[in-house]
């Protein structure tokens, strides 16, 4: 029988119970804890992370929509202007991709109402708990698209709502209609456990960690626990089939993966944002250390400082230059000498003695050395390199490794001056 025969009633009725109807399968993609980390950042290969490749993940796994689109909030970790600028830009990027729910945790809330309704205009309305009881944040019904609900519970002490009352509705209301729970969950894996275990629908919690994403979920019973992990490296994906979690998968956010052009535009416009306004030159500083540049070494070091012109750390600021980071505070302070002090770096300008990883940098202050050279300066040691070869900058980092890479011969004299 044709459709155009059918009586309009009957047409209706159909099209309303399919539209009901939740379909066999639901494709869940999540992603989030950003924390302030908008690009990939470091000194050893390979890089992982940023906004620009994780948001082009986001869009491809998608399905152009069809897929339920969590993020777990956390855009950054401080209040300070160039955070406030960070976290406008992570929100005007989700609301290019195609977000179901965005968490809103202790991080978003810390920024003050002003910055918040700038986020939550920027996300769509997507910001929301369901523990909190503030009308803009506050979401007491959970996210439904195809067989799965999604939440956000924080799991403090000044929520208006205990999670533990939250995840026995949701339990409850999954169990009725036959689906399948997904949480971004604001307690760590031994509290996620602990929820997972009282629960009777099959759920994914998604905690917070500081750790990498493992490459398998961690089972209770039928429910699985998983997170993104820290600083926005991955992305995860996985499916609701047959009443059951499947198909996880970590998608790690390596130079393989291209950078999503509406981000990579919204990022060069926060760069911009940060060199106009000055965020590095007001950067709170102590009183004068002593700097006087690599340069006044190499009249006494002159081995020394030709093999350290060689060196990578000497051309670390024009590798700044070339991501447009020159000007911004989170990369300055490991590409130059003395940025926490008054006669420190401020510019290739004004210091331009002071600018790449210079002798300074490990070895301390050198000007009571300069005017007197029997005043020593500091050796160097594993901890001074540290202090910018970090976990988060440099994951692959091995002390004598890279050592073997920047160490200098002691010259003829053993830095002591002809006379």
């Amino acid at each position: 029988m044709k459709i155009g025969l059918w009586p309009i009633a009957v047409v209706s009725a159909l099209a309303l119970g399919l539209a009901a109807r939740p379909v066999d399968e639901t494709t869940v993609v999540v992603s989030g804890a950003t924390r302030g980390y908008l690009a990939p950042c470091g000194c050893t290969k390979p890089m992982s992370g940023g906004l620009r490749r994780r948001m082009a993940t986001v869009r491809q796994l998608s399905q152009g929509g069809k897929a339920l689109v969590l993020d777990t909030g956390e855009f950054v970790t401080g209040i300070g202007p160039q955070d406030v600028l960070k976290a406008q830009t992570v929100a005007a990027a989700m609301r290019t991709a195609p977000l179901d729910l965005v968490a809103y945790t202790p991080s978003e809330a810390r920024l003050g109402s002003d910055t918040l309704g700038q986020i939550q205009e920027l996300v769509g309305g997507k910001l929301h708990s369901s523990t909190c009881l503030e009308s803009a944040y506050s979401l007491p019904q959970p996210i439904a698209k195809g067989t799965v609900l999604a939440i956000s519970v924080e799991t403090g002490a000044g929520e208006a709502r205990s999670w533990r009352e939250v995840l026995r509705e949701v339990d409850e209301q999954a169990g009725e209609e036959r689906r399948g729970v997904v949480v971004l969950f604001g307690g760590d894996r031994d509290l996620a456990k602990e929820a997972a275990a009282s629960i009777q629908a099959p759920t994914v919690l998604v905690y917070r960690s500081k750790e990498d994403a493992p490459t398998e979920p961690i089972r209770v019973g039928k429910n699985w626990l998983v997170t993104p992990g820290d600083l926005g490296k991955t992305v995860l994906g996985f499916a609701f089939r047959d009443g059951e979690w499947q198909q996880y998968r970590v998608h790690r956010l390596g130079p393989d993966v291209n950078d999503d052009p509406q981000t990579a535009r919204l990022y060069r416009q926060y760069l911009q944002r940060v060199g106009d306004a000055g965020l590095f030159e007001k950067l709170a500083r102590t009183a004068a250390q002593g700097f006087v540049g690599s340069d006044k070494c190499a009249s006494c070091h002159k081995e020394i400082y030709k093999h350290w012109q060689k060196t990578a750390h000497a051309s670390a600021m024009p590798t700044l230059k070339r991501d447009g980071h020159d000007r911004d505070p989170d990369c300055v302070s490991c590409h130059a000498v003395g940025t926490h002090a008054a006669d420190g770096y401020f510019s290739e300008e004004r210091t331009p003695a002071l600018a790449n990883v210079g002798c300074e940098s490990c070895h301390g202050p050198g000007k009571a050395h300069v005017t007197d050279w029997r005043q020593k300066t500091i050796s160097q040691s594993a901890e001074t390199c540290t202090q910018c070869h970090s976990r988060q900058t440099s994951p692959n980092f091995d002390f004598l490794t890279y050592w073997n890479k920047v160490k200098h011969p002691l010259g003829k004299t053993g830095g002591k001056p002809k006379r």
